[in-house]
């Protein structure tokens, strides 16, 4: 699937610096290998809810897990956190007892102009709507709260779904279980509707490549350069306190 120009998940930064969400397009996107491992953390986790859900016959389900306990990155301890994750989400869905989708995709188009992204467990009943994500990584703690990734998440799942649904509040729960557990944020739907109309300008402006970059730059450095730190920068802008920047903080770049 192609990755939407303002990401959900890079949206703190271009919130922050509206000019970034352009400029990293010019710059390889190589996946790591942490990032290849939450993505295997994230199959395993759909087979094992889909399985549950009888969306996956048992040897369909044992198939598909075999594939990915093939993987070098797959290891036992793995399997033990993803259960965490899935036994989250089970509870959440015999709960509401109510509508259970898993890595739906979401349209928040309404907002920020061909937004989307998945939501990892959507859970609409009594009226509310949750939507639950899996960070797998363990190097900087995740929250729910004020999360804008979880945000424009919810948007979308409000236009998609506020229709057909009967729900005023939207839940929307992260859980990290290497790193801080399980963190949760409710919102009232206007609440989540007036946030969205307040980014629609600066969405706008980043879709755009426009906006001010927040941190400056220096006329010492080459075109090229230049605009790999204003990059870092941005990047750095939006990592919250200046502790977190410190410890976030991305390799030096060589002047030329």
């Amino acid at each position: 699937m192609a990755h939407a120009i303002l990401s959900a998940s890079s949206s703190k930064r271009w919130l922050s610096c509206p000019p970034s969400a352009r400029l990293e397009r010019k710059f390889p996107d190589k996946a790591g290998e942490t990032a290849k491992e939450g993505t295997l953390a994230h199959a395993l986790a759909e087979i094992s809810i889909k399985h549950w859900l009888g969306e996956l016959s048992d040897a369909a389900a044992k198939k598909q897990r075999a594939q990915i306990e093939a993987d070098d990155l797959y290891n036992p301890d793995m399997a033990d956190y993803v259960q965490e994750y899935v036994d989250i989400c089970i509870e959440k869905i015999t709960a509401a007892a109510g509508t259970a989708l898993v890595e739906e995709k979401l349209n928040f188009g309404r907002w920020v102009k061909d937004g989307f992204g998945t939501g990892d467990m959507v859970i609409i009943g009594n009226g509310v709507l949750e939507i639950v994500d899996l960070k797998y990584g363990k190097g900087v703690p995740v929250s729910a709260e004020s999360n804008t990734q979880m945000q424009l998440y919810a948007l979308g799942a409000i236009d998609q779904y506020g229709y057909i649904y009967a729900f005023d509040h939207v839940r929307m729960s992260i859980f990290q279980p290497r790193n801080g557990g399980l963190s949760t944020q409710l919102m009232s739907v206007d609440d989540l509707l007036a946030w969205g109309e307040s980014i629609k300008p600066i969405a706008e402006l980043a879709y755009e490549g426009k906006g001010d970059f927040k941190a400056g730059d220096s006329s010492s450095e080459t075109p090229i350069s230049s605009q790999m730190t204003k990059y870092h920068l941005c990047w750095s802008a939006s990592m919250g306190s200046s502790a977190m920047r410190k410890k976030l903080k991305p390799s030096p770049l060589k002047k030329h």
